[in-house]
């Protein structure tokens, strides 16, 4: 079988993808969980804990609650999600960009995916910081 562009693009997005779940997998089991004891006067024990290893959030309300921290760890996931994609999109563009062989049409498809990646990252950007002062504490707690 004769090794084409296009066999060459589905290997390398094939192993694009799979180095992203490899990566994305080991850093998610590979973070320490540290155990903390909560105090039962000032602390509330949480049911699962937070992506820093805390189980134990504090009473008074400052932090926004036990609702209020799931949240920042669900928006902290989703942001990991929305930086694998931008990048992988930047690196598929680059790929067709690379292997268009002059064609206008793939040149064009290739910078407009470009082009979408970099203005997602720009509106993510712009989400996160309305997010960060809507959120009591901000996100990066």
């Amino acid at each position: 079988m004769p090794v084409t562009i296009w066999s060459m693009k589905r290997l390398i997005i094939s192993l694009s993808l799979v180095l992203a779940t490899l990566v994305g997998g080991a850093s998610a089991v590979l973070i320490p969980q540290a155990a903390f004891a909560c105090d039962p006067n000032t602390e509330i024990q949480l049911s699962a804990p937070l992506l820093s290893g805390k189980d134990c959030i504090s009473k008074s309300g400052a932090n926004g609650g036990p609702i209020m921290a799931y949240l920042v760890m669900v928006i902290q996931y989703l942001s990991s999600a929305v930086g694998l994609v931008i990048v992988l999109m930047i690196v598929i563009g680059g790929v067709q960009y690379i292997t268009s062989a002059g064609d206008p049409g793939a040149i064009k498809a290739a910078k407009g995916r470009i082009t979408n990646a970099i203005v997602a990252l720009f509106a993510f950007f712009l989400m996160f910081a309305i997010l960060n002062f809507i959120i009591p504490g901000g996100i990066l707690q």
